[in-house]
């Protein structure tokens, strides 16, 4: 059974589906679900890029990919429903991150340890964490404050590159 489903409005609601058929088991022929829709996904970006040409660096791509112009502005009113900030990563730790869904490195350098500890409290509390690794991420300070030995924010230890950029 597909379902497609439009709401009038932003907002928190439930959703009930009855199939109405005979059978022996008519509990399962019920289901609920909560739902909630918004107009806007704000996302915070954690960067300390100033290039935006998405052949050069991972900003650019994810710009691109959210419908962002290499300035940072959206390209058409209604591209997409991501609103975008940008933040400094010495910014971070004093930086609320509750007015957000989710925070994005995109190829971030070292974090300090009181913005390793705000983001660790956002994410536990239910936010958003996407970490885009990339030749400036250093296993050496990636692992100690991000991984923990498995008790942080990445489930995985990192390790140096491997291979050769330039002879792939």
């Amino acid at each position: 059974v597909s379902l497609k489903h439009v709401s009038d409005r932003p907002g928190i609601g439930l959703l009930s589906c009855r199939l109405e058929t005979k059978d022996d088991l008519r509990t399962d022929n019920r289901r609920s679900l909560v739902i909630e829709t918004v107009n806007e996904v704000p996302l915070l970006l954690v960067d300390d890029s100033t290039e935006t040409d998405p052949l050069k660096t991972e900003r650019g791509y994810l710009l691109a990919a959210l419908g962002y112009d290499p300035d940072g502005k959206v390209k058409a009113k209604g591209a997409g429903i991501f609103r975008l900030t940008t933040v400094h990563p010495s910014e971070l730790a004093s930086y609320s991150m509750s007015d957000f869904r989710a925070v994005i490195f995109a190829n971030t350098p070292e974090l300090e340890d009181g913005a390793i500890a705000r983001l660790t409290d956002f994410v536990r509390s239910g936010g958003g964490l996407w970490m885009a690794l990339g030749d400036r991420t250093r296993p050496e300070d990636f692992n100690p404050k991000l991984f923990r030995e498995g008790a942080g924010l990445s489930p995985w230890p990192i390790d140096t590159p491997k291979g050769d950029l330039h002879r792939r």
